[in-house]
């Protein structure tokens, strides 16, 4: 399982106004980043297989919400590994339904971490979507759609 198309990219041009960062990081040449799409790879290929699909598929949205957290998460549990612990994703609680993203255990020590990110609310964005594509659009620059 991956993250990115396996394809030749031959796009230099900068992220087009509306353009998820996903889509960005897919199609955008250099070697520059090659390496930023190398670099997520390698921490996605190291994190527990059960969580890989919900991860992968979050990092690949348009919402550049969705795909912030997820690499949020993807680092936090890199920053984990590099620190010597064990990490076991979306461990089981007793008493509850509810699952943290990470039980993380070193020298007889556990503690669990839930990833969380600070975004705009839904609200927000659409208002600032709408605000932006109005002003782009008075000034004739392409739309991404």
């Amino acid at each position: 399982m991956t993250i990115f198309s396996v394809t030749t990219r031959t796009d230099r041009s900068p992220a087009a106004h509306g353009e998820s960062q996903f889509r960005f990081f897919d199609r955008v040449s250099g070697s520059y980043w090659d390496q930023v799409r190398d670099l997520i790879e390698d921490w996605f290929a190291r994190l527990c297989p059960d969580a890989q699909a919900d991860v992968q598929g979050r990092l690949r949205s348009t919402d550049n919400r969705q795909s912030k957290g997820a690499f949020f998460e993807l680092y936090l549990h890199e920053c984990l590994l590099r620190m010597g612990y064990s990490v076991t994703c979306h461990p089981e609680l007793d008493g509850t339904s509810r699952r943290p993203d990470f039980l993380a255990e070193k020298d007889g020590r556990r503690i669990y971490v839930e990833a969380r990110s600070a975004s705009p609310s839904n609200v927000t964005v659409v208002k600032s979507a709408r605000v932006n594509e109005e002003r782009y659009s008075e000034r004739g620059y392409p739309q991404v759609r």
